[in-house]
This record gives structure tokens, sequence and C-alpha cells, in this order.
């Protein structure tokens, strides 16, 4: 499964990519989420490098509660990747490890969730998660 997850996640990382983020509603993100966890980035695994010169890194999630969709135990994540020579863009984003956080995935592809957005990756809010918890 981890090697797949791998796989997966540098062919998700492989195109190159230029972009400028947006910002996103809550409630936009929600509305776009298969999956909202609560829970830490608990491990960064780099991959092979590409003929780029990138390296693909999956990232686990130890989830504490499901808040939407399905999840179990830990969550795979393709997070951006590390580019050539250790080159730094201003699109660039490093999800902080082993901090609680709220996780906002889109659907994932070979069960990787794929980080997208920073907004994706929130710091715990007590008013978004009663506004998860409304029906």
């Amino acid at each position: 499964m981890r090697r797949l997850a791998c796989a997966v996640a540098a062919a998700l990382m492989s195109a190159p990519v230029q972009a400028d983020f947006t910002a996103v509603t809550f409630e936009e993100l929600v509305g776009t989420s298969d999956v909202i966890v609560l829970g830490s980035l608990i491990e960064i695994d780099a991959q092979e490098p590409l003929q780029d010169g990138t390296i693909p890194r999956v990232g686990v999630i130890a989830v504490e509660e499901v808040l939407a969709g399905s999840a179990e135990g830990g969550v795979a994540i393709a997070l951006p990747p590390q580019r050539a020579g250790g080159l730094v863009l201003s699109t660039d984003f490093e999800p902080p490890m082993n901090t609680p956080r709220l996780w906002l995935l889109p659907e994932a592809e070979a069960g990787v969730f794929p980080l997208d957005h920073p907004d994706r990756v929130r710091a715990v809010d007590q008013a978004e998660l009663r506004a998860l918890a409304r029906p």
C-alpha cells in the first residue's frame, strides 16, 4: 500500500506547477473536500527524484477525529515537492509537523489526498468546528 501511495504521489507531483494561491473561503473548502479530519502530520517520506530534479513527498496524518467523509487511522497526502537545488518559491508551503490541524482534503487518487492549496491545512478554530457540526 505504501509503495502504491508513493507512486501515486510521484505521479501527482510530477507535472511542473506554477501557481499563485488565491484566498479560498472556509465554506468553499468544505464544499470541495472529500474528507475533513482533525489530526497531526507525523511523517514525511521523500521519494526518488524525478527527471526535473524535484523530489515528490508523501506525508502521513495521524487522525484524531473524522469530521466528514471516511478515513481510518492515518491519511496519506501528497505534499508539494522539494525543488532541485533547494529552491524555495513564494507559493511553496509546508504544513507543521506534530501539531493538531484541521485538514480539508479533496478527493484522493489511489488512496493519496493531494494537498493542492495551503488553506486546506488550518489551525483548529472552534467556530469552524461548530460550523462543521451543524446539520
